[in-house]
């Protein structure tokens, strides 16, 4: 009786090492926590009907705590200084940052490091650019590092630029 040795062939051992690789990606990837990428931050997305204009917005944070971010006076207005205060619920913050681009027209970055407050939160101050549209679209991104990891939080907002008139002369 004559025994036949089957070896594989090249093709065979290339099949198997790529169905392992992508396994071992796959595996890699769920074991990363929600919302983050091999090296970067978990991003935190706004509760729905988020307005600052009207209030405190708040953000969960993927696998673990929330952020409440309050930006005041309101009506958040162009050229007059906001004060920025975050309070976290369930997070080790270490540091934080905010940072305000317009989005339908380009003003540069207004941004402010954030401080520790005695009441437990975190706080800092921007100003809104003037702009000749009327109606401006603003994001406000909160930055934080994390004992966790970093943690991005993009909160969207608007302003109504209204002149103010000025009577000159007597």
């Amino acid at each position: 009786m004559t025994t036949t040795h089957l070896l594989p062939s090249a093709r065979s051992l290339w099949t198997v090492a790529a169905v392992l690789a992508v396994a071992a990606v796959v595996v890699a990837l769920l074991r990363l926590p929600d919302g983050a990428g091999p090296d970067g931050p978990r991003h935190a997305a706004p509760e729905a009907g988020c307005d600052l204009n009207a209030g405190p917005c708040r953000a969960r944070v993927p696998g673990g705590g929330t952020l409440v971010l309050e930006i005041t006076p309101r009506p958040l207005a162009q050229l007059e200084p906001l004060s920025v205060r975050l309070r976290t619920e369930g997070i080790d913050m270490h540091s934080g940052r905010v940072e305000v681009i317009g989005l339908n027209v380009e003003m540069g970055v207004s941004a402010s490091d954030l401080t520790a407050a005695a009441d437990g939160t975190w706080r800092g101050g921007i100003s809104l650019g003037v702009c000749s549209a009327t109606r401006m679209r603003w994001r406000a991104t909160v930055r934080m590092e994390t004992a966790q990891g970093p943690v991005v939080a993009p909160f969207e907002f608007a302003t109504e630029y209204r002149p103010r008139a000025v009577i000159l002369g007597g």
